[in-house]
């Protein structure tokens, strides 16, 4: 019976894993190359994160949703004081993940005659547990301690593409 249920919690936690990925089969440039800066010591580097699509749209329409058409061949930039990107849209972009709080990303896109710039803030993600009151506090107060203590800044987390709404 132990097997039996352990055969199922995996293969239900697989099925969530996959549903997460990101699409990036339909675009066919490289994946965005990042250039760190001089000052930048690359063994703050832990990870690159997960490859996920970068996609320029058109603001929406009044009540048409949260984005418009997506407009292919925006000019993006991405930088911060340890490092930049240039690239077109739409893009495979991993963002590192990095040791010692990071700088404030900015990112601006250019199409159609516009820019748009937006600003992104490095952060830790939380350890979130669910369960019955006493498993939930306790859960939260240790999850929050190993957040606190860990070292791993993000600019995404748990994302399944990177929108860039123009404005």
């Amino acid at each position: 019976m132990p097997y039996r249920f352990a055969r199922i919690a995996a293969i239900i936690l697989g099925s969530v894993f996959l549903m997460g990925c990101a699409d990036v089969s339909d675009i066919n440039t490289p994946p965005v190359e990042f250039e760190y800066a001089e000052q930048f010591d690359q063994k703050r580097l832990l990870d690159q994160g997960t490859e996920l699509p970068f996609r320029a749209y058109a603001k929406p329409e009044q009540g048409q949703g949260q984005r418009g058409p997506e407009i292919v061949g925006a000019r993006c930039q991405m930088t911060s004081q340890e490092f930049k990107a240039a690239f077109s849209t739409p893009a495979k972009v991993t963002l590192p993940v990095i040791r010692g709080e990071p700088s404030v990303m900015t990112v601006a896109c250019t199409a159609n005659g516009k820019t748009t710039k937006r600003t992104q803030r490095p952060f830790k993600p939380q350890t979130v547990v669910v369960g019955d009151p006493v498993t939930a506090v306790v859960g939260t107060l240790i999850g929050a301690a190993v957040t606190a203590a860990s070292d791993r800044w993000h600019y995404v987390y748990q994302q399944t593409e990177l929108p860039f709404v123009m404005d």
